[in-house]
């Protein structure tokens, strides 16, 4: 299972983006991007996957992601002899960037509540009670309108929201690139680099002349975005990897190792219990479990 950069289609002049995603299944696709992200299920019934943290979804599932944290929701499978429809699972998604609302908005006063939501979101934000019925008359607005009355029914959305106590964290922490800047900015592109190529034997020099600047430049731009060294986020990423090959259930541990760019299998066994508390066996010992209960589990 790769993770996979998703390139959103917004620029300054359209921070955000109001989208409806009708399939007749919503497929594993393990990814992230440097928008924030409000998901809101009409219609579906599956597993959702925010960072560490595996949950079952259905019919009002409202979940607020913040930027570079990576998710997925996943349908599970149909009964045999079902044959599945286009817009059996729908969702509403809202992606906007890091300057929509705007500063003026988050750092006044009246915007301090919205402000700690958006914060909140680097490791996931649930909602319990899903939408309520004010909020999805104002969803269904959004939709159908354009211009300055969609902007403004989007941030009172996410007012209405950041006033809400029914609310679950995700993720058991936020992930290193939550601190990048904005998706233009010259470490995004390093830290895709690094995410296809993190399965290889990657050093500072060799990113270094892959994106023509001295080592000692690119470790501090690494350090100050990610709060990591090349070394340490480079094993993060591996451990993510190897959660989402657990979670396939296939294979074994040292097969798992391996895959994920690790050479030795005691050291790989000691840095994901460093990131995840238990071993790898235990943690997919626990996704199995997940699955033949329906529970939400926390690694």
């Amino acid at each position: 299972m790769e993770l996979v950069y998703e390139k959103v289609p917004l620029d300054e002049s359209r921070p955000y983006r109001l989208w409806v995603r009708s399939e007749p299944v919503f497929a594993f696709q393990w990814h992230y991007h440097p928008e924030y992200e409000l998901t809101w299920i009409i219609r579906g019934h599956g597993t959702r996957v925010v960072g560490d943290q595996v949950g079952d979804f259905q019919d009002g599932d409202l979940v607020l992601l913040g930027p570079h944290l990576p998710h997925t929701w996943s349908s599970h499978p149909a009964p045999a002899g079902t044959v599945e429809n286009e817009g059996d699972h729908e969702a509403w998604v809202l992606q906007f960037s890091r300057t929509f609302p705007g500063d003026a908005i988050l750092k006044s006063i009246e915007g301090r509540s919205m402000t700690a939501l958006l914060e909140r979101s680097c490791r996931g934000v649930r909602f319990r009670n899903g939408p309520d019925p004010d909020m999805k008359k104002r969803m269904l607005h959004a939709v159908r309108h354009e211009g300055m009355e969609r902007i403004l029914t989007l941030i009172d959305i996410l007012n209405q929201l950041s006033v809400r106590d029914d609310v679950d964290i995700l993720a058991s922490e936020s992930p290193a690139e939550s601190k990048v800047s904005d998706g233009t900015h010259p470490i995004d592109r390093i830290y895709a680099y690094i995410h296809e190529h993190c399965t290889e034997s990657l050093s500072v020099d060799r990113l270094a002349e892959q994106f023509r600047m001295s080592a000692s430049t690119l470790h501090r731009t690494l350090k100050k975005a990610t709060g990591r060294t090349l070394t340490e986020l480079v094993n993060e990423l591996r451990i993510n990897r190897a959660c989402g090959l657990l979670l396939q259930g296939e294979g074994r541990i040292s097969e798992v190792c391996y895959q994920c760019g690790f050479q030795n299998l005691s050291y790989f066994n000691r840095r994901f219990r460093e990131h995840r508390g238990i071993t790898p066996r235990a943690y997919r010992d626990r996704m199995k479990l997940h699955h033949r209960t329906g529970k939400e589990l926390r690694p």
